[in-house]
């Protein structure tokens, strides 16, 4: 049996059309409280990550900067080793201080 208690709060609303646009009826903070994910929460993931696979400390670095540096996927995939400065853990563009060992900074 499912968790879920409304299914009908799951599902995608009907649109609307007004002024011959589609509306949405429905806000994201109607199903959930809210819209990110915790430092701690962050901490899982990547430990989870990293327990998976072979290439699991890779995945759990990746989670790590994504969430610090706030980057969008296309960002994440598009970093080249040429924009991180690896002697004083900063980026090229920025500061942005690479924590060691997993840790969220």
């Amino acid at each position: 049996m499912s968790n879920i208690s409304n299914v009908d709060d799951y599902r995608t609303p009907t649109p609307n059309t007004k002024n011959s646009k589609v509306t949405n009826t429905r806000k994201y903070k109607d199903v959930r409280e809210r819209e990110y994910l915790t430092s701690s929460e962050i901490e899982r993931i990547s430990k989870a990550a990293k327990s998976i696979g072979r290439r699991g400390h890779r995945d759990s670095t990746i989670i790590i900067i994504a969430y610090h540096h706030a980057l969008r996927v296309s960002e994440l995939v598009n970093l080249k080793w040429s924009q991180v400065d690896l002697s004083q853990g900063n980026s090229v563009a920025s500061v942005h201080p690479l924590g060691s060992k997993g840790q969220v900074c």
